[in-house]
């Protein structure tokens, strides 16, 4: 039977006010099915993976430094292997972005997940060091398609220019939690990544973020690591493995689309650069102005990550 929300408010539907939550709360939001087409759905679970900042060169150990850094996750790219590309180097330098396939976990074994694809996501800055010595810029983006390519050559100063949040190391935004930004799905973000190369979209939505004079430690004699991290936190959806000889019934799908719920957001360019959806429990999201909110904020401003698990 038909869910009795509105159709020109689909955020009263249950089902798209939990899958609304996890796009603006990936960290700590009850895993929820999307709004993606097709009666096909699989299991869920939350991915979460942390990674160092740092560049080699010769140093003297405890040696403190500066660096810059350019960073963009393409969840629906991760197959095959853009769904990151980083570059990071000595502060006001100019290098190429390379390949780094992020580190899924259980969804990168083929004897275990047929298919899968990005349901929420977000990329977060973690600065650690001493804050008396903290320094530098850190920017921001999303972008419905990849900003960056492969081996597009880059420079932080550059790069800056062209997110839409720019704040201090170690300063966000007071309504932020934190150096955070959200993502959305693309065009093509709903289609099945699978391992038999049958059904491999290149996904379009990024998150990209920008290192600039970021204060750093030596650690070695040959490496300058950074005094903080970067945290991909992913809500996927999978079907197992055929070997595995378990199942993932078909359901009746959502009676909304992809775009029915984004339109949702109001006018984009505001929402991207201005301000996003105020939410509450138990009420239609209305768009409003409030900061970047959605993007670099989230859903209740959460601090905390809920846990690793599963569910269907």
């Amino acid at each position: 039977m038909r869910a009795s929300a509105s159709k020109y408010n689909p955020l009263a539907d249950i089902r798209v006010a939990k899958w609304d939550a996890c796009l603006r709360d990936p960290c700590g939001a009850e895993l929820a099915h999307p709004c993606y087409a097709g009666t096909d759905q699989g299991y869920l679970i939350r991915t979460v993976e942390t990674q160092g900042v740092f560049y080699n060169g010769t140093f003297t150990v405890g040696q403190s430094g500066s660096l810059d850094g350019v960073y963009q996750y393409t969840p629906g790219s991760t197959y095959s292997g853009n769904g990151v590309l980083y570059w990071y180097n000595a502060r006001d330098q100019i290098g190429n972005l390379a390949k780094a396939a992020p580190g899924v976990g259980v969804l990168s074994q083929a004897s275990v997940v047929e298919q899968y694809r990005p349901v929420a996501a977000c990329l977060r800055w973690v600065p650690n060091g001493p804050y008396g010595s903290r320094a530098g810029s850190v920017g921001l983006g999303y972008s419905p398609s990849q900003q960056y390519q492969n081996n597009d050559s880059v420079s932080a100063l550059g790069a800056l220019r062209q997110c839409s949040e720019i704040a201090t190391n170690g300063a966000p935004r007071r309504d932020a939690p934190g150096h955070e930004v959200r993502w959305l799905p693309g065009a093509n973000d709903g289609g099945w990544i699978s391992f038999d190369g049958t059904s491999n979209p290149a996904g379009t939505a990024s998150l990209f973020m920008v290192l600039s004079g970021i204060d750093a430690t030596a650690t070695t004699t040959t490496k300058m690591v950074a005094n903080g991290y970067i945290e991909l936190v992913t809500i996927w959806e999978w079907t197992p493995a055929i070997s595995t000889q378990a199942t993932a019934a078909p359901r009746a799908p959502i009676p909304y689309t992809t775009q029915e719920v984004l339109a949702t957001i109001g006018d984009m360019g505001s929402y991207l650069f201005a301000g996003v959806r105020k939410s509450g429990p138990g009420i239609i999201r209305a768009a409003v102005n409030e900061g970047m909110r959605y993007l670099t904020g989230g859903y209740g401003g959460s601090r905390t990550r809920g846990a690793t698990y599963l569910t269907y």
